[in-house]
Parts: structure tokens; sequence; C-alpha cells
């Protein structure tokens, strides 16, 4: 009895120590955001952290809306990206505490029709590597043929196996969006609910989190929702409204108040308010390292060896473990994580996606929670995009200045034009328009590009939607004759480059 009277002084000692502090550092947190969402330009910024069962920091800044001038809120909606892959991952770990399946269940156990062109991989992908990108594909490489696309999630994924894995199974980490969409098909296959009916009836409903949203149209239509931005030159921008992404790899909706109520279950061990919601089992088994990630330098300047759990990056920070997940989509950027042994989270939900503004603050947060005073990671990590940005402009500038010169094409412009087909992909097509080729796309009906020529059979691409990019395309030319191209998006989106012959 004493030492349980012990345990109790200490834990409330402890959260009032916490929550004192915050009510002393407000001022300068605010301050400390203020500052770094007008050096970023960033519109809008919701933020919410959370010690034990309760909210003990929540602000809002900006603009959700910047023509309306319509303020943001921490009940204001955001879409959350790659955030929600965490409770895509936390579902398949339920199914298995209750005896479903086991995350150890090879997939063609549960997708019969889930085919690769490397049979080996097929045969032995298991839900585990799903969830923790250890499915020897290169990270990102996909992620072009669901974009924006008018492709079926089984077209997608079908597709994805035709893709030549870049490693062994199991050998080294490749973060894959289709992976986790691979994963939502799993969940419908063992449960007979949809990925989204699932979390909904599983996850948001017994937390509260009715501000959480797993359907696009649903989402729009709630009042306070946030307006997606980027920065084209050094002009705030808005991005038009796309196809969004409504898969289990990031398809939801949420605020910085509903996250917090996921992060305190997390950081509680499936607890909220002395309630055991989930049983630990779960809540452990996602934060274990299945996936060695590598060492990575951080805004705080130090370089941390981070692993992957399911749905989480893991690290340890001054002896303390980390677990944290950022989200990213056009227009949008957020980051949450939880630090277990404080019972303690944070999460950042912003509506720009031209900036690195989550990454710094969230080490401001962990700081503050580790009992560090409020440092300014913003401004160390600006400079050093500054510099990056600088020399990115001047690479593009000097493809524009090459695209201006307006060198002569080494064969008719009607040579270029016409329909190129690559085997994953299908057809694209080139046409002339006022003596300029313009792209559009079988899959990508919304896709556009412009390119021009910059010499050595090369064209600069300038893609009309943002996350997509400008890059160059080498074409091939043999006997004066075009026999295809290779296309390119930005890194960022892929890095993989597509292989297109010339057919017509």
């Amino acid at each position: 009895m004493r030492l349980l009277l012990i345990l109790s002084l200490f834990l409330i000692t402890s959260f009032s120590f916490t929550q004192s502090r915050f009510d002393s550092i407000t001022t300068q947190l605010d301050a400390h955001i203020l500052k770094a969402i007008a050096d970023w330009k960033v519109p809008g910024i919701s933020v919410a952290v959370t010690v034990r069962d309760s909210i003990v920091y929540s602000k809002a800044f900006g603009f959700a809306d910047v023509v309306q001038n319509k303020q943001v809120t921490t009940n204001t909606i955001f879409p959350i990206g790659s955030m929600g892959k965490s409770f895509t991952a936390f579902s398949l770990t339920l199914l298995q505490e209750k005896g479903v399946l086991s995350l150890n269940d090879k997939v063609i156990q549960w997708l019969p029709w889930f085919t690769m062109t490397d049979k080996h991989l097929q045969n032995n992908l298991t839900i585990a590597d799903l969830l923790s990108h250890r499915t020897g594909m290169e990270t990102f490489t996909g992620d072009l043929l669901w974009t924006e696309s008018n492709l079926s999630n089984r077209e997608v994924i079908n597709k994805w196996g035709e893709i030549k894995p870049q490693f062994p199974i199991r050998s080294r980490f490749g973060y894959s969006n289709i992976a986790y969409m691979v994963a939502g098909e799993i969940i419908q296959s063992a449960t007979g609910t949809n990925w989204k009916q699932f979390v909904n009836r599983q996850l948001l409903q017994p937390l509260k989190m009715q501000r959480s949203f797993l359907y696009e149209d649903e989402a729009l239509q709630q009042s306070d929702v946030a307006k997606g931005y980027t920065m084209v030159g050094d002009i705030v921008t808005e991005i038009p409204k796309g196809t969004g992404v409504s898969e289990a790899f990031g398809g939801m909706y949420s605020t910085a108040n509903d996250i917090a109520k996921w992060l305190m279950m997390h950081a509680n061990d499936g607890s909220v308010c002395g309630q055991q919601i989930f049983a630990t089992g779960p809540v452990w088994e996602v934060r274990n390292p299945f996936s060695i990630v590598g060492k990575n330098y951080f805004a705080n300047g130090k370089r941390f060896f981070v692993n992957y759990g399911l749905g989480w990056e893991l690290l340890n920070y001054n002896n303390t473990d980390l677990v944290s997940h950022g989200g990213a989509y056009s227009g949008y950027l957020s980051m949450m994580g939880f630090i277990p042994e404080q019972k303690a989270g944070f999460v950042i939900l912003t509506n720009s996606d031209s900036h690195e503004l989550t990454e710094a603050l969230r080490w401001t947060i962990i700081d503050v929670l580790s009992g560090s005073s409020v440092k300014d990671y913003s401004t160390d990590v600006l400079n050093y995009v500054g510099y990056q940005q600088i020399e990115m402009k001047k690479s593009e500038q000097q493809l524009a200045d090459s695209a201006s010169l307006q060198i002569p094409l080494p064969l008719p412009v009607q040579q270029f034009t016409g329909v190129y087909h690559n085997n994953i992909y299908g057809d694209i097509f080139l046409t002339n328009e006022g003596n300029e080729l313009r792209l559009r796309m079988q899959h990508h009906p919304s896709i556009t590009a412009r390119l021009h020529f910059i010499g050595n059979n090369r064209f600069y691409c300038i893609y009309n939607h943002p996350m997509f990019g400008k890059t160059v395309w080498a074409f091939e030319i043999k006997n004066r004759k075009v026999h295809g191209l290779i296309l390119s998006v930005n890194s960022m989106l892929e890095y993989t480059t597509y292989a297109f012959v010339k057919i017509s």
C-alpha cells in the first residue's frame, strides 16, 4: 500500500510539474510558432501536446483559408497523410490479438489474387513485411501509379507487383505506400468490411474521435476544413482540389484535438482516462522494431539510429524512446509522436507542403517535454533548407534558360508526337500544340505537362501539378527515329523512372 501511495504521489507530482511547465512556457512556445510560420510562410498550423490523460497545450495559428481569412482552430480538419498508417497497422495487430490472423501470415493466404513478377517475394511476403516496409522495393516505388490516378486498388497493386524489387526481401528498409494499400485489402478479406469501416468502428468510435473521417466527401462537408497550399516561386498558392487520398496508407482526415486522443491511448498503453480501451499487446506490438532504417540526421543537428515498427518510426533520444510519424500530401504536412516513458505526446498539423517546420517543431516540443528550454530549431533548419532551395532554383533557372534558347529539334516535331507505351503503366500521349510538345496520360486524366527541348535529346518537362514537379526527360533516338523516352516525376513523389517505347 505504501509503495502504491509513493507511486501515486510521484505520478501526480510528475504531471503537475509538466502541466505547470507548459503553463510557464506557453508564451515562449506561442511566440516561437508565430515566428516560425511567418519564416516558412505556412498559412496555418494546429498543435496539441498531451501528458497522461490531459491535453496540456492546444493552440492554432494562422489561416485555414487564406482568401476568406478563416482562422485555424484545434478542431480544424486536415488530411493527415501517412500518419494514418499507424491506424492501419494497429487494426491488423488488433486482428492478431483477436486470433483472426497473424502478422506472420503470408499475403497470398488472404489475397489469393495477389501476384508479383518475383515469385519468391510473392510467396513469402507477410503482413508484417508490408507494415514495416521490408518488401524489397525501393522507397516510393509505384507511387506514380496511384497519385491523382484513375486506377483501382487492385490495378495499382497488380502493376506494383510487376515492378522488379531492388533488394532481397527483408534485407533493407524501403518505404512503401502501396504495401499499406495491400494491408488495407487484407483487412477487408479478413473481416468482410473495408479498412475505412473497420478503423471507424474499432478505433475512432471507442476513442470518441468524432472529428476524424475516412471518407473524403464526409470530411469536406464539415464546416471547418483547412485548404491546402504550396509555394510557387515565393508566393503561397492554393492547390486546386485533386483526387485526394482515400487509401489505407494515408486516407484519413482529423484534427489536433482528435489525434491527441490517439496519442494519449498509445502513451498510456491502451488506456484513456483510467479506462483500458485496448489491450496492451497490440499497443506494444506496433512499437517493436521490425526494420532497420539506419542513422539519420535530425533538426537538432544530431544523428540517431532509426528503426521502424508497424506504422511508427522508432528512435532513442537522450536515453528515452521516441515513437513518431509524419504525414504528407499535396498541400499539407503533419507530424505526431509520443514518449512512452513520459506518457506524453504531440501532434502538429499544417496546410502547406513547402516547409520543414513540422520536423523542426517536433524537436522543440520533445525538448520541452524532456525538461529542456524552448529551442529554436526552426531557424537552423530554415537556413539549411534555404541553401538547398537556392541551389535548386539555380538548377531550375539553368534548365529554364536552356529551354528559352529554343534550340532547334534534331528531328521534325512530328517525330516526337504519338503514343508511347510502358508495360507497367500503360500509355502516354505527346501532341504538338503551338509548336510545343504537350503530355497527356492514360491513367492521370488531370495531369498534363509541357516539354521544352534543351539539347542532347533531352526535354525539360513542366507538369501542371506541383507535386509532379519539373524534371528532365531523355529520349532515345536512333537512325533519325524516336524510339522511346524515360519518364520521371519529382523525386519526392517517386524515385523510379519509367521507360516508354514509341508505338505510333
